[in-house]
């Protein structure tokens, strides 16, 4: 191996890494995705809010007050989302916050309002 060849692999391998995917697909911090899968992953910690948690979605589309509960007892990790202008969507995962055993996955759809992201449907597994 001459010295060449590390110098070498040392450059092209971030390239190469950012054609495949390395880093486990996770959304650039900042973008839209990266917005999306915030507010999300931070529905289970709304719960304790009746407002904060309404007003993560969008008018009349927030569950009643007697289902916000059932939001706070999974932790949340999003995963595949997609922006297309003012809506996206985004894959969760939800994970049993006693055993972190998953339990299911759905598709949360948002909508962008002003500068803000709020969820049009969030359905549970």
């Amino acid at each position: 191996m001459t010295r060449k060849q590390p110098l070498a692999a040392l450059i092209f391998l971030p390239a190469a890494c950012a054609l495949a995917g390395c880093g486990g697909g996770q959304p650039a911090p900042g973008s839209a995705e990266d917005a999306v899968a915030k507010v999300a992953q931070s529905m289970p910690d709304r719960t304790g809010n009746a407002k904060a948690f309404r007003e993560s979605f969008v008018e009349g589309a927030a569950p009643a007050d007697s289902e916000r509960s059932r939001y706070s007892k999974y932790q949340i990790k999003a995963a595949k989302s997609s922006v297309t202008g003012e809506t996206a969507s985004v894959e969760v995962h939800f994970y049993d916050d006693n055993t972190g055993k998953e339990v299911g996955t759905t598709t949360w759809t948002l909508v962008k309002q002003g500068d803000k992201w709020k969820l049009k449907t969030a359905p549970l597994p």
